[in-house]
């Protein structure tokens, strides 16, 4: 059983490990693309078109892989240098050290809007050990499989790739999602920049549903307003 853990575990960082070097590359080539263009645009504005068209004889695709439903502290812990944490607050006063969690667990912790509120508890950020957990894709309602399942981070053997990144490129140890949610927000955001007050996933007939193409006439969405 442990043979076949290690062996998913390394298939795991392999595949982590190429696909994230070719987002990498192709993102870090589109941005500094991009932001020549800003800076090119800002001393030249008559040649701002001509630079856009120029541009996209050389941008084809931007691809961004996501590793969703992560924190820094999360895939970070630890790495030299680095604004993380060891240890969260607890609603009863405790501060739990965080402690190694694999990427295999089998659960996933609740992180819709109302998670994220009652977590959040009006900036105090004490209230984590609440967390509901379910098994994988989502949360149902269940308690946490392990105790305080949410003050965990990955071990480093599960996360070599990312700290090779890390290295090598940059790392954003105060960056933060704009959204205060799930991922179906947080897509719109990545695209648009903001989702229209949106929140948690999109719903037909009280159900969960993957993101609808095509037909969306009897799809809705909660909205924060």
């Amino acid at each position: 059983m442990e043979n076949v853990k290690d062996m998913e575990l390394e298939h795991l960082a392999l595949r982590t490990n190429r696909l994230l070097r070719v987002s990498l590359w192709l993102t870090a080539t589109a941005m500094g693309l991009l932001l020549s263009a800003a800076a090119y645009q800002w001393h030249q504005p008559n040649l701002a078109g001509a630079f856009a068209r120029d541009a996209r004889t050389h941008i084809k695709h931007v691809v961004i892989i996501a590793q969703e439903n992560r924190s820094f502290d999360n895939l970070f812990h630890g790495y030299p240098g680095a604004d993380w944490a060891s240890s969260g607050l607890a609603h009863d006063g405790r501060r739990i050290p965080l402690r190694p969690i694999s990427f295999l667990a089998p659960y996933d912790i609740g992180h819709g809007f109302a998670a994220f509120i009652s977590a959040y508890d009006g900036g105090k950020m004490d209230r984590f050990d609440l967390a509901k957990a379910g098994r994988r894709p989502g949360a149902i309602g269940k308690r946490a499989i392990l105790p305080d399942a949410a003050y965990g981070f990955v071990p480093r053997n599960e996360t070599e790739s990312y700290y090779q990144m890390a290295r090598q490129y940059v790392l954003a140890d105060r960056m933060f999602q704009s959204n205060l949610d799930e991922n179906f927000a947080a897509h719109l955001y990545l695209i648009a920049g903001q989702a229209a007050h949106a929140v948690n996933t999109l719903l037909s007939e009280h159900r969960l549903l993957s993101y609808p193409c095509g037909d969306a006439s009897s799809v809705r969405n909660e909205v924060v307003t």
